[in-house]
């Protein structure tokens, strides 16, 4: 009996851990400056981050970056930094990653799981 038990115990604790976050995701915005962002943000499954972002301005001026970085997750979030440093925390949302620390029109910033696409 006691078997049975911690067999069904271990199967619905199994169970409960959300899938990995690991993807491609996407996002596209415009900043109160008027100044558009697109961000590319990848999480492999080794715990490695990659985050591109393009800032288009409405006078033609651009600007471009990226940085590497680790991933962890806690729960339904995902903590992404490197050295001691937090970048940015995510809330994932079904298949997307909301950023509520930077909202854009009293709503958080959204990435989309990229469908198809592997890290």
């Amino acid at each position: 009996m006691q078997r049975i038990f911690f067999l069904l115990a271990s199967l619905a604790l199994l169970g409960c851990h959300p899938p990995s976050p690991a993807g491609e995701y996407a996002g596209r915005w415009v900043e109160a400056d008027q100044s558009t962002v697109e961000v590319r943000l990848v999480l492999r499954p080794d715990g490695k981050a990659t985050m591109e972002r393009l800032v288009r301005w409405p006078d033609g001026r651009s600007e471009a970056d990226s940085w590497d970085a680790e991933y962890q997750v806690r729960g339904d979030q995902i903590r992404i930094g490197s050295e001691g440093k937090l970048y940015a925390l995510f809330v994932r949302e079904g298949e997307s990653l909301l950023d509520p620390s930077h909202p854009i029109g009293g709503k958080p910033i959204r990435l989309l799981r990229q469908s198809g696409k592997a890290p």
